[in-house]
């Protein structure tokens, strides 16, 4: 199996609704939402993703969880992105959005389709289907972000 390198285990992005309109607001750097964090109990941050998440394996979405979303959070998205992907822009594997700031985890092996129990939406990956698609390089290192 070929290592694949996690800086980052996915990007994961809080919407915060502003003050005015319901537009989304920005996130600002304040104590409250430093303590926000991702984490996967299949591996940790650094490590090669086990097979059973990657093409060689079943190509399972993994586990993830997050502690501490910042207050007044109203939905949640996830990205998991391969920026040294062959193709232009690099590949994208997972999509999700509208995630329910009530909800702290998406358990393995996640459905390929749009609409999952919590409510969030999966988007299409890179292979333009909804839900997750392992990662499956050619060759040496990538990251996922």
């Amino acid at each position: 199996m070929q290592k694949l390198a996690i800086l980052l285990l996915s990007s994961f992005v809080v919407m915060i609704s502003g003050e005015s309109c319901g537009d989304v607001g920005m996130l600002q750097e304040d104590s409250n939402n430093m303590a926000f964090s991702i984490s996967s109990k299949a591996f940790k941050q650094g490590d090669s993703i086990p097979q059973v998440y990657t093409c060689e394996g079943k190509s399972i979405s993994p586990p993830l969880s997050w502690t501490d979303p910042p207050k007044g959070t109203k939905s949640m998205a996830l990205i998991m992105h391969d920026p040294d992907a062959t193709r232009p822009g690099g590949f994208t594997h997972w999509v999700v959005f509208n995630i329910p700031p009530s909800a702290l985890e998406i358990s393995e092996a996640q459905p390929a389709q749009a609409k999952l129990e919590n409510g969030s939406t999966q988007g299409n990956n890179g292979a333009n289907r909804p839900g997750y698609t392992g990662p499956c390089p050619p060759s040496g290192t990538h990251r996922y972000f």
